[in-house]
């Protein structure tokens, strides 16, 4: 029995042994590619810099409509807000935070020369130093952010890429679309589309990074539905200025008509029929301006709801593209904890197997030869 003792606590340790080990196995780690933090900092500072422009735009902007009396100078200045908030956003709204950072980074510098040596020079008049004044601080403030996220020893390349660029592709005026710099990019660090951008992060990075695009583009919504409305307004010849105009004519006219009826009675009916025609003009004016506010609230809310397509659609597809590469990670490690289990199983059975033959030959060897031991010395003492 005391010979028993060990083999069993030798297969107590095997067996705990082969648990700990299969444990081991089943601790399955699902596979992600997570952004590091300096990028995921990158993305969020290159978010928060479109409110930033957008706001530091829109006040130049204002400043030079409030200064100036030329309508053609208003017009540029609401042009200029309309193009350069939407150019911004497209270059700083993409799924690579580098991408993102460079292009929007190349459209700073490029509206900086744009209004300063090159076809915008002229748009805003005499005021045209405000204008370039608040794009050269977008500039310094962009380019401070690509020292702070861009690697150290990348930084010097993307100075030298967004300065060629911008001076090799310039903006023509405010309402041609602007094109993406991030081919060129890729050209420029010699690297291929399917390897320029290596993960989308993690899936709650991309949620994160989804919801953070929609609340910007849910915050700049009002603002264009505004601009637009009244861009469409001017270039009609139909503003708030001359509404008000027309209104406190119209009021005149009818003081007009009450003095008539005093003093001529019988021109009354006459007076009548010219407010009611006046009155008619008016009212198809504000009809006019009614239906393109309503159709301006309509297109933006189309344009949202396309932003919001795509994002959800590219969220969609990474969801897919996580799923996918979880599934075919989790089937490698099934085909890996089978193989090591088998593996483990043999070398259990290899060591069971010659424990029993061990085992055997000390409950069968040692007492038949302790017997025939016993029966030499019988044998020789007899």
């Amino acid at each position: 029995m005391r010979t028993a003792i060990p083999g069993l606590h030798t297969a107590a340790v095997l067996l705990a042994t082969l648990s700990l080990a299969g444990c081991q196995l089943l601790t399955i780690k699902l596979p992600d590619d997570p952004l590091s933090e300096l990028e995921i900092n990158a993305r969020l500072a290159t978010h928060r810099f479109v409110g930033h422009f957008s706001k530091t735009v829109s006040e130049a902007a204002d400043e030079i409509t409030a200064t100036s009396k030329a309508p053609s100078i208003a017009l540029n200045a609401l042009r200029w807000k309309i193009a350069a908030t939407a150019a911004v956003s497209t270059a700083a709204f993409q799924t690579s935070p580098r991408d993102a950072l460079v292009d929007t980074w190349v459209y700073c510098v490029q509206m900086e020369n744009f209004l300063g040596r090159g076809a915008g020079a002229s748009l805003f008049g005499p005021l045209q130093s405000r204008a370039t004044t608040a794009s050269a601080a977008l500039v310094a403030d962009i380019a401070e952010l690509g020292a702070i996220f861009a690697p150290a020893d990348e930084l010097p390349r993307y100075q030298e890429f967004v300065r060629s660029y911008a001076d090799e592709v310039q903006l023509r005026d405010l309402a041609t679309p602007r094109e993406s710099a991030v081919p060129a990019l890729y050209a420029f660090l010699g690297i291929g589309v399917d390897e320029a951008v290596t993960t989308v992060g993690t899936l709650s990075q991309v949620v994160s990074d989804f919801g953070s695009r929609v609340s910007l583009l849910g915050e700049q919504l009002p603002s264009h539905t505004a601009w637009r409305t009244g861009l469409f307004l001017r270039e009609s010849g139909i503003d708030g200025r001359s509404l008000q105009a027309e209104l406190a004519g119209f009021n005149a006219r009818i003081e007009r008509v009450a003095v008539i009826a005093e003093q001529a009675p019988d021109l009354v009916d006459a007076a009548l029929l010219r407010v009611n025609e006046e009155l008619a003009v008016l009212i198809e004016a504000i009809d006019a301006q009614r239906e393109v506010v309503m159709k301006g609230l309509q297109g933006e809310r189309l344009g949202l709801m396309e932003a919001i397509a795509g994002e959800r659609a590219a969220l969609v597809e990474a969801v897919a593209v996580e799923r996918a590469a979880t599934l075919e990670e989790l089937e490698r490690y099934s085909d890996e904890v089978v193989a090591d289990a088998w593996s483990q199983i043999r070398s259990l059975m290899s060591i069971a197997i010659f424990g029993l033959i061990a085992l055997t030959i000390v409950l069968f060897g040692v007492p038949f030869g302790l017997g025939m031991l016993v029966g030499r010395v019988t044998k020789r003492t007899s």
